[in-house]
């Protein structure tokens, strides 16, 4: 666990047989050990504040939680459980009604809210299970909860102690990849799974909507979501195949031929309509680019073919009427245009996660480097537009644009456990959302609606208040 002391970052760290230790993380030297048994060994821990002090909740293996002061590193307090709770799976702080609180997790398809300054139980999160991960952050204002265990994800108000929403499940295994569509005038998400399945949800009820589409390949690298003669249709590649198939939204019929032409897998798709024009751009693993008429199935142009070194990630959408791909990998970032592969720009880094934008009726690019910071880019030109966007502690993992409330913004999530919103105009991160794994996110223009998909888990955050982006 990383958290601030004395205005530097200093970590927490617990393994079997050692004492829990506090590292600066500056000057990478042990600043001392948590005070008490010699023994203990520390399975999830969180940090708070507690009477001006920085304070950290342990979870000790086969115990209760427990409480020290971080600067001292002097025990505090043990939390009881009134002899049912057995000991503690997991643990998140928040704050209720201006109090410090505790939400911990127990065997006992329970989830606890402990009043931190005097160790008292004041209720229990309706509707909880055993949750293997817990984390807190404030939506709107209200301290909210967010639980997944198996194949479940829950959200909680914390303050009444209620669910927002209904949890989606289905998935048993890990979410790869997600898009939105609409089917008969309402907003669906799309994900697809390691456990081979494509299944669809109400964007705005969470509930799932029909059966899912089963596949043969061990995964789904990649969906997206189009529209094929007035009808959504789904675009599937997997593990094991290298055609991209055509599926009809409603009734998981072939809509469509297959887009054929590369020799592995296509990882990553954008679809795209130039002059009602349905199109398809994909990158392969076979280090190609291609562009697919999404009505005939075939190449509009040759491949394009990207030497060098691994494409780490890549994005593609339309500039003044013409196909372009981005692609990236460690060290550079480049435009084509892929009409006539021609390069239209070279920015001199590389990214964890790109894409493309618009930004006051500019085309933009959105890349998130190893530095951990978003930047924004001309698409046209490649150079930079503002200052870099700076706040998660590590970098990013994948990010989407998208309109909200009129202004364009960038959605991040990084494996710092959390999903930042950011006002590509001002450069500032108006909305952060803490989240208990490493998630992908996207947002429902229509609604607000926040879509993060946790392991095989899918959530769906909705703002309290319509000018509240957060």
């Amino acid at each position: 666990m990383v958290a601030p002391l004395d205005g530097r970052p200093v970590a927490v760290t617990s393994s079997i047989g050692s004492e829990p230790c506090v590292w600066d993380l500056t000057t990478q030297q042990q600043r001392g050990q948590l005070q008490g048994e010699e023994d203990i060994w520390i399975t999830a821990m969180a940090c708070t504040k507690l009477d001006d002090r920085t304070v950290v909740v342990g979870c000790v293996y086969g115990g209760e939680p427990r409480i020290w002061d971080l600067e001292s590193r002097r025990e505090l307090a043990t939390l009881a459980s009134d002899g049912d709770g057995g000991y503690v799976r997991t643990v998140a702080c928040s704050e209720v009604e201006g109090r410090p609180v505790l939400l911990a997790s127990y065997p006992t398809q329970q989830v606890k809210v402990l009043d931190l300054k005097d160790g008292r139980q004041v209720g229990s999160l309706e509707g909880s299970a055993t949750s293997m991960s817990l984390a807190c952050t404030l939506l709107a204002g209200r301290p909210i909860a967010v639980g997944g265990s198996g194949d479940t994800v829950r959200v909680w108000e914390v303050s009444v102690r209620q669910g927002l929403g209904r949890p989606m499940t289905g998935h048993t295994q890990w979410i790869s990849t997600m898009d939105l569509a609409y089917v008969d005038g309402r907003q669906v998400l799309v994900t697809g799974s390691f456990d081979r399945t494509v299944r669809k949800w109400d964007a705005h009820t969470c509930v799932p909507v029909g059966e899912p589409l089963t596949t043969q390949a061990e995964s789904l690298f990649s969906v997206a979501c189009s529209v094929l003669k007035g009808r959504p249709v789904v675009l599937t590649s997997t593990a094991l195949g290298t055609a991209v198939r055509v599926w009809d939204t409603e009734t998981w019929q072939e809509a469509g031929p297959q887009l054929e032409g590369p020799t592995e897998p296509v990882s990553e798709m954008t679809c795209a309509f130039l002059h009602d024009r349905p199109l398809v751009i994909g990158y392969a693993l076979d280090k190609t680019v291609w562009v697919w008429d999404l009505e005939t199935g075939r190449s509009l142009y040759p491949p394009l073919r990207v030497d060098g070194p691994e494409v780490l990630r890549t994005a593609a959408t339309l500039l003044d009427g013409r196909p372009v791909a981005v692609t990236s990998d460690d060290d550079t970032t480049r435009i084509w245009d892929l009409s006539d592969h021609r390069p239209l720009a070279e920015i001199d880094q590389g990214a964890r996660a790109v894409a493309c934008g618009e930004l006051a009726d500019r085309p933009v690019l959105v890349t998130c480097a190893r530095d951990s910071a978003v930047h924004v880019w001309d698409l046209a030109t490649g150079r930079p537009l503002g200052r870099p966007m700076t706040g998660h502690s590590k970098s990013p993992s994948s990010v989407r644009c998208a309109i909200l409330d009129g202004r364009s913004v960038a959605v991040t999530s990084s494996l710092d456990h959390t999903v930042r919103i950011w006002d590509l105009a001002t450069g500032a991160a108006v909305s952060v959302i803490h989240v208990p794994s490493p998630s992908r996110a996207l947002l429902v223009e229509d609604s607000g609606l926040l879509v993060c998909n946790l392991g095989s888990d899918v959530a769906v955050l909705r703002r309290a208040r319509p000018d509240a982006l957060g």
